[in-house]
């Protein structure tokens, strides 16, 4: 799966820089800079679905800073499935290319808990509210396809290279639209989403714990990381 965020990137041979995010030993996000064309390749590294640990969230977060302190003019950020959180990094993006046999979706109701207001926001201001509604009640994961048809993603590329170009094409439109005047847009357009994430967060964090901690929750995760688990191992 790629997104696109914000500006956007491709992967390229002679004229990258590369550098990682770490935490401890591991290198949780790979960055690879074609100083060409000023985009960026980030590439999640915690297999075998991303999860959206503490240090990888950290990891993440120090990405952008670099790369926004580097002034990068764009980035791709790449990480096979994206189910909940990484779902939620895809629909943070401005545009969404995905390979076949990948899935898609927020799926906390499978598991027993609820997607935060600001995760269904998200969704709303990417696909139907109807659909959204259809999708975060029954925790729906999305093939390729059918991510393609609700809106989720769009565009299908047959492999990872041929994902990169078309996610660095799209970006190319912007060269000559003021990056001043598109962030000034950006920002118009979440804002009321950006506040109500502020207003609400005691909420969801109250929420969540209460769900997560309920016994037949935790049957389900417990379920749900040793089916991760022998993902990892294969």
């Amino acid at each position: 799966m790629l997104r696109v965020l914000q500006r956007s990137s491709r992967m390229v041979a002679p004229a990258a820089r590369n550098f990682s995010s770490e935490a401890g030993n591991n290198k949780l996000v790979i960055t690879e800079v074609d100083d060409k064309t000023g985009y960026a390749t980030v590439t999640l590294n915690r297999p075998p679905v991303n999860s959206l640990s503490l240090e990888l969230l950290q990891a993440i977060s120090q990405t952008l800073d670099d790369l926004q302190n580097n002034k990068s003019r764009g980035m791709i950020l790449t990480s096979g499935h994206a189910p909940a959180g990484g779902c939620l990094l895809s629909l943070c993006c401005e545009y969404r290319v995905m390979c076949p046999n990948y899935s898609i979706g927020l799926n906390e109701t499978q598991l027993g808990i609820v997607a935060p207001t600001w995760f269904q926001a998200s969704l709303r201001n990417t696909i139907s509210r109807r659909e959204s509604e259809l999708a975060l009640t029954l925790g729906k994961m999305y093939t390729t396809d059918e991510a393609l048809k609700v809106g989720m993603i769009d565009e299908i590329a047959e492999n990872k290279e041929k994902a990169l170009e078309q996610a660095t094409a799209f970006l190319n439109r912007f060269r000559k639209i003021s990056p001043m005047a598109r962030a000034m847009t950006k920002q118009a357009l979440r804002s009321k989403d950006i506040v109500e994430l502020e207003d609400n967060r005691s909420q969801d964090i109250d929420l969540f714990v209460y769900a997560v901690n309920q016994p037949a929750v935790q049957k389900g995760l417990e379920v749900y990381l040793e089916s991760l688990k022998k993902k990892a191992q294969k």
